[in-house]
C-alpha cells in the first residue's frame, strides 16, 4: 500500500461505515437506489461523451469511406457467423 497506508485504511472503513448506516438505517435502501441511479446516470453519460469524442477524432476518416460502403462499414453490426 505504500507510505499512504493509513490513509487507505481509513477511507475503506469510511466506506465501510456509511455502507452499514445506509443498510440499518430506515429508508437506508431507497437513498441507496437513489444514488445507484445517478451513478449509472453518470456512467451512461460518460459513454455517451466517450462514443461523441471518438466520432470527433474519427470524422475525417469516417467522411472519406467511399459512401457505397463507408456506410455500411462505418454504422453496421457485422455479418453474423455461419457454421
Amino acid at each position: 500500500m505504500g507510505p499512504d497506508r493509513n490513509t487507505h485504511l481509513r477511507n475503506a472503513a469510511i466506506v465501510l461505515v456509511l455502507a452499514a448506516a445506509v443498510w440499518k438505517l430506515p429508508g437506508g435502501g431507497t437513498a441507496a437506489n437513489v444514488i445507484s441511479n445517478i451513478l449509472g446516470l453518470i456512467f451512461a453519460g460518460g459513454l455517451v461523451f466517450f462514443g461523441y469524442r471518438l466520432y470527433m477524432e474519427h470524422r475525417s476518416s469516417l467522411f472519406m469511406l467511399r459512401t457505397s460502403c463507408g456506410t455500411k462499414t462505418a454504422f453496421s453490426a457485422p455479418p453474423p457467423m455461419r457454421m
